[in-house]
């Protein structure tokens, strides 16, 4: 039979690791979920999405509480990207580049691609032109945001992308 996996983790305590860049946050929760999806882990939690201290996903005090955070929209686009996908070809990576496959019924082809040699700080992300399959045809990144790929370049960066055929 086969055996159940199920994990929690997060960041970890942002007042001793000095973890605090939102961009990175989003680019490692996207990834932390690709990768666990990627080692056959069944079900992954979040840990601590409502502790000012572990792993937050909202906005504590000063700022009103419920305030949602740019690692919580990522999650937000990573869960609608997986659901109803099916992981055709595990993560790998090709230099810096890694890429996670999936299909969906109808011919629905996608690949998660991000960089790991690109960076974020303060804002401002680095990204690099990576040449992608003539199928793909469509692009979503964490923030929500949809764009349509003419020229079979996708712009990728520490934030994984989601390229998309349909």
């Amino acid at each position: 039979g086969s055996e159940m996996c199920i994990r929690d983790s997060s960041w970890g305590d942002e007042q001793t690791n000095c973890f605090t860049d939102q961009d990175q946050r989003a680019a490692f929760l996207a990834q932390f979920y690709l990768l666990h999806l990627s080692a056959n882990v069944s079900r992954f939690y979040w840990y601590q999405w409502n502790n000012d201290t572990w792993g937050t996903l909202w906005n504590p005090a000063p700022a009103p509480n419920g305030t949602v955070l740019e690692p919580a929209i990522a999650y937000q686009q990573v869960y609608g990207w997986l659901v109803g996908s099916t992981l055709s070809a595990p993560c790998v990576s090709n230099g810096t580049v890694w890429t996670c496959t999936f299909t969906r019924p109808n011919g629905y082809q996608a690949d998660a691609v991000w960089d790991t040699s690109q960076s974020c700080n303060g804002g401002a992300c680095t990204t690099s032109n990576l040449a992608v399959g003539a199928q793909y045809t469509k692009s979503h990144d964490l923030a929500g945001n949809s764009g349509v790929i003419s020229d079979h370049t996708a712009e990728v960066g520490l934030k994984p992308i989601w390229l998309a055929n349909q």
